[in-house]
């Protein structure tokens, strides 16, 4: 095996913005260390592949009892302005946080829909799926509970609402 150079104990190895090494998005990242060990670095080469894709947290929802005092104080608050967003359900009414679906990180927005309570538990996660009923099935046979099967939501694709073991609900999103 040829010795591997000498890095200086402080330094970093940066890569190119487009290379295979910074691709957070590609299925698998290659990774490089070098561990200090009598006599000198050892290289260890391994491959992670992630279970999800990155930003798995596709949506999120805060539900408030009176939508209006709620949207003024977010907006006030993170010094933004909220929009009215069209729901697929009567008596359900929403308000979006600014979002960009080209850009990183999680869209949202307030929900005022009759019999979810605000409070500790107000709030769902959406974790991103190609088909929610994919992941749906699997629920139950991990020890949660399937709350309200596969259904559409119009235009923006499908959901299904789960309780993870310790009963704490999250929603499964997908397009299909």
């Amino acid at each position: 095996m040829a010795p591997v150079p000498q890095a200086p104990r402080d330094s970093h190895r940066h890569f190119p913005p487009n290379s295979r090494q910074n691709n957070l998005d590609s299925p698998a990242l290659d990774l490089t260390l070098c561990f200090q060990f009598n006599p000198g670095p050892w290289p260890f080469h391994f491959t992670l592949t992630p279970l999800m894709k990155n930003n798995p947290v596709g949506w999120f929802e805060i539900y408030v009892p009176d939508l209006s005092r709620a949207r003024a104080f977010y907006e006030r608050v993170l010094d933004t302005t909220l929009s009215p967003l069209p729901t697929p359900m009567p008596g359900l009414e929403m308000a979006a946080f600014p979002m960009d679906h080209t850009e990183p990180g999680a869209a949202g927005a307030l929900v005022q829909m009759p019999g979810k309570d605000s409070g500790i538990g107000g709030t769902i996660i959406y974790f991103k799926c190609d088909d929610c009923a994919v992941e749906s099935a699997r629920v139950a046979p991990a020890g949660g509970q399937v709350v309200r099967e596969k259904f559409s939501i119009g235009d923006y694709g499908h959901i299904a609402l789960v309780t993870d073991p310790d009963g704490n609900m999250f929603g499964l999103h997908s397009m299909e």
